[in-house]
């Protein structure tokens, strides 16, 4: 082993944070998982905006504005953003969920970067078409879908990422830990997820639930690092599938390989443990070799069997409907308010971990951050066909300072009005 804004309104808005701990519903889950919810480097876990505020964007200007800085915010798109400059990725900053809002929310021409950050989370969104013709490796135009460099605690999950310049994913450089791609798809390109480019080999990586298909190269590859590959469905597939290379350690498991050429694409001294996997009308593997490491050492998980594995991740991998709404923060029984019932929920529950109740930001044991938020919201209410859209797009900067300035003016006008005292009346 190698390695082991009305009043109410902004209270309410205010309160909404990353979806992180919400109950999952059949088939989603809201709480990070793999080596994005391991605690460590400072952090408990990953959990991007936590209990910031939330604003709803629907204009390049505004979503740049509000994903740079590290101050906690859950940024949410709605509708397609065509990024102006072709291929631009848009920087996203520390303690950052980037959530796409129904099932329809994309970025079109460019993508997001995540440099020398932590605890970040992109979710429910497709990124997609800034391929350039005739540049098939992305050496001329290097425009990549999801960019993460000397990051960590970095969570994507139920994105879709297609014919992207370079990469549709690059995970790199020494910094890079503690990260979970899940639920995911990854098509129709040639590079579809590098993981490394570092001469360390301590960073910690898990790929589950995610559907790779019609790509060529780096399925994923895994260069000098700790990789988790679990339950994803990988088809048509014409370089190679799997690649552990240099210094690697992966485990795979319980994942099908459907017309992948060469699934396990074993480099220099890395360590490959497969177990479980499904290999169909995929020639050239190479033989599994060394131990590897135990996941379970660092969290728990469930390996979802086979038999029905292609039936789950094509049916809830990439946007789904029921990602991108906004949680009512405190109805612990997910009854659309919050009241003495959900009280009562949280009595019975103290004590259990994080994603044990359902509209709970918090990464810790279920304790008094989760009273304090019950009783912050109580009396709140919410139509779950409504709500998740109610709050208004944020303007772009330049339109919001203009308005700040024409309300500054009103208010001086108005403290400048003429006072007129009352006449007493005549004794």
């Amino acid at each position: 082993m190698k390695h082991q804004m009305a009043t109410g309104g902004v209270a309410r808005l205010s309160l909404i944070a990353a979806l992180l701990a919400a109950q999952p519903a059949a088939g989603v889950t809201y709480q990070a998982s793999g080596f994005a919810s391991v605690a460590a480097l400072g952090r408990a876990g990953t959990n991007g905006g936590g209990d910031g505020p939330v604003v709803v964007v629907d204009n390049q200007a505004a979503l740049e504005h509000y994903l740079a800085g590290d101050t906690p915010r859950t940024v949410a798109i709605r509708g397609s953003i065509e990024i102006s400059e072709f291929g631009k990725e848009l920087t996203v900053g520390s303690n950052k969920t980037v959530l796409g809002l129904g099932d329809d929310a994309e970025l079109v021409y460019g993508g997001l970067r995540v440099i020398n950050e932590s605890n970040v989370v992109i979710r429910n969104l497709t990124i997609r078409d800034s391929f350039v013709e005739g540049d098939w490796d992305g050496k001329t135009q290097d425009f990549d879908g999801i960019q993460v460099d000397n990051s960590h605690h970095v969570w994507i999950d139920h994105v879709h990422l297609t014919r992207m310049g370079d990469g549709l994913i690059d995970l790199r450089q020494g910094g890079l830990d503690y990260v979970t791609i899940s639920n995911s798809i990854l098509s129709e390109h040639n590079k579809a997820l590098g993981v490394g480019w570092t001469d360390e080999s301590d960073q910690h990586v898990t790929i589950h639930h995610t559907w790779i298909h019609d790509t060529h190269q780096r399925n994923p590859s895994f260069d000098n690092v700790i990789g988790h590959f679990y339950n994803n469905l990988m088809e048509d597939v014409t370089s190679y599938g799997l690649n552990p290379r240099n210094n690697a350690v992966v485990v795979s498991e319980n994942n099908i390989f459907d017309n992948v050429n060469r699934p396990y694409n074993i480099d220099g001294d890395a360590e490959l443990v497969a177990r479980g996997d499904v290999l169909t009308n995929s020639p050239n593997a190479d033989t599994p070799t060394g131990d590897a490491f135990d996941p379970r050492e660092f969290y728990d998980y469930t390996l979802t069997d086979t038999r029905s594995l292609r039936d789950y991740v094509m049916a809830n991998a990439g946007p789904q409907a029921a990602i991108g709404v906004l949680p009512l923060f405190g109805d612990y029984n997910d009854d659309g308010q919050v009241d003495a019932a959900d009280y009562t929920v949280w009595r019975d529950s103290l004590g259990a971990q994080a994603g044990a109740l359902p509209n709970d930001p918090h990464l810790g044991p279920i304790g008094d951050a989760q009273y304090q938020t019950w009783r912050a919201n109580f009396g709140q209410t919410r139509e779950p066909a409504t709500f998740p859209f109610a709050p208004t797009a944020a303007p772009e900067p330049a339109a919001a300072l203009l308005l700040m300035l024409l309300l500054a003016a009103a208010a001086i006008r108005w403290t400048r009005r003429p006072v007129r005292l009352p006449v007493a009346a005549a004794a």
